[in-house]
């Protein structure tokens, strides 16, 4: 099911990391992992520093020995399958990941305070904007599904995962696998495997120290 050791979930002091690009690099190198990819958190604001954020990784990278993708994780705002970037952004951005990070108004792009939804309208406003993320061809990764609704209001149904990762199947859109954001993570493992979509692994590492072969983890859960 899964060979290469990969971490394509990461995050550096160019928003809330507590390590830069050069330093993440560096010790994916150190853990031995093969392709590693950077995937700061983005809106259309983050133009701002954009074009250094993608100088860096590009700088870094050269003449290791780890593949290291420019990435960006996009919040789910708007419409369902819609997300605040930029064009240059997408031009540059070589892995994209799509996540629900909060509650918005689809109109206003309001935050609505988190937990404050009645769980019947957050469950609904979760999966339609999974659904839409996976139907936006140029997002390549779902991040984390089913997380905001798990924090706030228990484990997704299982039916709703497994829509969600049955339209990710249909749209070849890799739905990510993240041990630390799952209470059940056995569970959700094996309702992947079943429905079967593409899987990209990632730690959401913030630090150095959380830079991880998920691999094991999924070894384990499995046997």
């Amino acid at each position: 099911m899964f060979s290469q050791r990969w971490d394509l979930h990461s995050h550096t002091t160019f928003v809330d990391g507590k390590n830069s690009v050069r330093e993440m690099i560096d010790a994916a190198e150190e853990k031995g992992l093969e392709v590693f990819a950077i995937t700061e958190h983005v809106r259309s604001a983050a133009m701002k520093w954009w074009s250094n954020y993608v100088k860096e990784i590009r700088e870094h990278r050269r003449g290791k020995n780890i593949r290291v993708l420019v990435g960006m994780e996009a919040n789910a705002i708007g419409p369902p399958g819609t997300v605040d970037v930029t064009a240059e952004m997408w031009r540059d951005a070589e892995l994209v990941l799509g996540a629900v990070h909060g509650y918005y108004d689809d109109d206003t792009w309001g935050k609505i305070e988190d937990g404050s939804l009645p769980k019947d309208k957050a469950l609904l406003y979760e999966v339609g904007k999974a659904i839409g993320l996976c139907n936006n061809r140029n997002i390549q990764v779902l991040a984390h599904p089913g997380w905001l609704f798990e924090k706030h209001y228990g484990g997704m149904p299982e039916s709703e995962l497994r829509a969600i990762f049955h339209t990710a199947r249909r749209t070849n859109t890799a739905v990510e696998f993240n041990v630390w954001y799952l209470r059940n993570p056995k569970k959700f493992l094996e309702i992947l495997m079943d429905e079967n979509p593409c899987v990209s692994l990632g730690s959401n590492a913030h630090s150095v120290q959380e830079i991880e072969d998920v691999l094991p983890y999924i070894k384990e859960l499995i046997l």
